[in-house]
């Protein structure tokens, strides 16, 4: 059976084979020829008896001109076809469409960089209106919320205005580091002066507002990936890192309330903040700043902004996850882990914020706030490999007793401050960070800790190193 025909440049072959089939077989001077014999032709006649000697076999002059004949009626009928705009003899049967979407699903995951969720619902207070905004451009690793506030219909405003300067195509993948820094802050400072000017063109908005929590993942010629943080307000972005326990935020909350004396003093009051489920824990300046905590020093809407732009690597496996205070406000840090960390896909996760904070809200609780809520979570799938998570090839049998190079000590010093007196960055790192950050997975992890333990001990000695890191990160920004 000949395949059916699919494209011009098949027609045109098959006429080129078959004119010289008819040349040298049957002396015929085109295909078309087999048309006008065809009623001499006897396809049911018996083919003639063939030679046993070592000579050739005759070929089957009446397979070849049934096979032209084929030819030649598919060729008449798809000219007809095309000059009728019918579809009356169709090429070629095209794929079934579950085959076919099938296959362009596996290619699009086979591209994908991110498995991404977001969402958005609005308070309860005002069902009929939603003063946040969330912003995915998933092709360009853009991705952003935006919390307006002024009241009546100006936070709805003021957040619509500001994403419109996210959809200016100015973060194509291809800019440097530095220019995306750059064009971030660029963006957010002519985001701000847009909203002074639509003020000042309708008075009514007078006083609107919003927050802007913006993230550009970026990655450079080598594959390396990092993400390009701008923030304004008291919306959040975060990274949930590799294992789901360790939680870093990103960003600092622009509060106005007796603001800290320093950057690291401002993050150790909001992380037990983020933390309080029992009033009694806090003391009065802890107090205070807990009920006054979305009291804005500054957002996108006012006379005189400084954004705050923040770069970080991140790697495989590793989520950001962006909040407006609907969510965090109402939940904890750590209740934001379990339900990021027990959540199968990234869209799930956000399905599951919203639920737990919508819930949380009409509750009795200290943390209970109606309010516009959004969440984003950006799950990195393509991302370079952590280079302290993939040691190199020499580096796979190291065990907790290799020796720290000079780089190794400069990063313990760097996270984990100076070591204890008396003891090197090398004997701390040993003999207390690393027996510290199992303690304390087993504490985190629970009944699961055995299965942790397992996978520790396969883990070689940078990889645990890593994780001795952040647990000691952790612990220095709870002031424990």
């Amino acid at each position: 059976m000949v395949e059916p025909l699919k494209t011009q440049e098949e027609i045109k072959e098959e006429l080129r084979r078959l004119a010289a089939v008819a040349d040298s077989e049957l002396g015929l001077a085109s295909v078309a020829t087999p048309v006008e014999e065809s009623a001499s032709a006897k396809p049911d006649e018996p083919a003639a008896a063939q030679e046993t000697t070592g000579a050739t076999p005759e070929p089957d002059q009446e397979a070849i001109k049934r096979e032209a004949l084929d030819a030649a009626a598919r060729i008449i009928d798809t000219i007809v076809g095309e000059q009728e705009g019918s579809q009356q003899r169709p090429l070629a049967p095209a794929p079934p469409e579950s085959e076919q979407r099938r296959a362009e699903q596996d290619a699009e995951i086979e591209r994908k960089k991110f498995d991404v969720g977001a969402g958005s619902i609005a308070s309860e207070k005002h069902p009929d209106r939603n003063e946040d905004v969330v912003f995915v451009d998933e092709k360009n690793g853009l991705f952003a919320v935006f919390d307006g506030m002024g009241g009546h219909a100006a936070g709805e405003v003021a957040a619509g205005e500001a994403v419109k300067y996210l959809k200016s195509g100015r973060f194509p993948n291809s800019i440097s580091l530095e220019q995306t820094q750059s064009e971030l802050e660029g963006t957010l400072r002519e985001a701000n002066a847009g909203l002074l000017s639509r003020v000042r063109k309708e008075p009514a908005l007078h006083g609107m507002g919003t927050t802007a929590s913006v993230v550009k993942v970026w990655e450079g010629a080598g594959g390396e990936q990092k993400i390009v943080v701008g923030n304004i307000g008291d919306s959040r972005i975060y990274i949930l890192h590799r294992g789901g326990t360790a939680l870093e935020q990103i960003t600092l909350d622009d509060n106005s309330v007796d603001p800290p004396s320093s950057e690291k003093e401002a993050r150790l009051l909001q992380k037990t903040l983020n933390g309080v489920t029992d009033l009694k824990s806090l003391n009065p300046r802890e107090l205070a700043a807990f009920r006054r905590r979305n009291q804005l020093s500054q957002c996108l809407g006012i006379a005189t902004i400084e954004p705050h732009i923040y770069v970080r690597d991140i790697v495989d496996g590793e989520q950001v996850i962006i909040t407006s205070d609907g969510i965090h406000d109402n939940l904890t840090d750590l209740e934001i882990v379990d339900i990021v960390s027990a959540s199968e896909t990234a869209e799930r996760a956000v399905e599951a914020l919203l639920a737990a904070a919508s819930a949380r809200s009409r509750e009795k609780h200290l943390r209970a706030k109606p309010d516009d809520m959004s969440a984003i979570v950006v799950k990195i799938l393509a991302a370079r490999e952590d280079p302290l998570a993939s040691p190199a090839p020499e580096e796979e049998n190291m065990t907790a007793e290799a020796t720290l190079s000079s780089e190794d000590e400069a990063i313990v010093q760097e996270i984990a401050g100076e070591p204890p007196e008396g003891l090197t960055a090398e004997e701390w790192l040993k003999d207390v960070l690393i027996p510290e950050a199992i303690k304390m997975r087993k504490v985190l992890e629970g009944p699961t800790f055995e299965d942790f333990d397992a996978e520790w001990k396969n883990l070689t000695f940078k990889q645990k190193m890593r994780t001795a890191l952040r647990k000691a990160r952790s612990d220095i920004e709870r002031g424990v």
